[in-house]
């Protein structure tokens, strides 16, 4: 493994450069509080297994991002008679639970991309017990991201909006991150409506694909143009925002697609009752 000539990299040197002008993307996702009942532990793995047993039913067709990306690049459609189901998780804060999620998943057969930080203080993902986890999901077959934050000016990005730095941070984490597993796809963190700029639109802004980086997919950059040639829905627990993930899939209809970005930092062992002040 290329740990030790990775550590020769991080202290490197990167140019200045004025920040530049992004083009405006509308995400258009639905973040509200969905489907949910005071009282019921929507954010506890017993809820999360329910969900997953519900998933198994022969109406849905459940994918992970890079799945449902390639299939759409070659010409796919999503079938007429399911419900198609594309399934996210981003890790955030949480590698234990989001392995007990993926642990979970592999046991019912159902899959999911796994987006994974590389700089967070509360893991480190070369560590050996980090690590473990995060081949142990590979292995299992699940499409393992990067969650890449390296343009936003935030407490894990040091770029500060500087274009070149940023580059070069997102070219370093994807090489941490592929000294552990293959990685193919990368998703944004830290979206929110007040940024200056999003994490993804250091691509354009750079002239750049995300091609150029040996990916096949970006969360927002490459599904979001073929979700849109649907019906669909797009749910998300951000900030802590419970959904009836049980209730959602089963409201929709054969044809649509149901895109779910769902964070494991929320689903404790044992759970929350609902009780969400907006």
């Amino acid at each position: 493994m290329a740990l030790i000539a990775l550590s020769a990299l991080i202290p490197l040197i990167f140019p200045k450069e004025s920040n530049a002008r992004a083009p405006q993307m509308s995400l258009g996702y639905a973040g509200e509080v969905q489907n949910v009942q005071k009282g019921t532990s929507y954010f506890s793995l017993d809820y999360y297994r329910r969900f997953l047993e519900e998933l198994r039913k022969p109406r849905y067709l459940v994918l992970n991002v890079k799945q449902f990306v390639l299939l759409s690049k070659s010409g796919w459609r999503a079938p007429s008679d399911r419900v198609t189901v594309v399934l996210r998780h981003d890790c955030d804060n949480d590698i234990e639970i989001a392995f007990k999620m993926a642990e979970m998943e592999h046991e019912l057969g159902i899959n999911a991309s796994y987006y994974v930080r590389v700089r967070d203080e509360r893991y480190n993902v070369l560590s050996e017990s980090v690590s473990k986890k995060i081949k142990q999901i590979y292995d299992w077959g699940f499409d393992v991201g990067l969650h890449y934050e390296d343009l936003y000016a935030s407490e894990y990005s040091t770029s500060r909006y500087n274009l070149s730095k940023a580059l070069s941070l997102f070219e370093l984490d994807l090489q941490i991150l592929r000294s552990i597993v293959p990685v193919d796809t990368a998703c944004a963190h830290g979206n929110r409506a007040n940024m200056t700029y999003r994490n993804f639109d250091m691509f354009s802004m750079a002239n750049k694909s995300i091609e150029d980086f040996g990916l096949v997919s970006e969360c927002y950059l490459s599904v979001l143009p073929y979700l849109r040639t649907y019906q669909h829905y797009w749910r998300t627990d951000n900030m802590g925002k419970p959904s009836d993930w049980i209730s959602i899939v089963q409201n929709a209809k054969p044809g649509q697609v149901v895109y779910l970005l769902i964070h494991p930092c929320y689903y404790g062992a044992g759970g929350e009752s609902y009780d969400y002040q907006p």
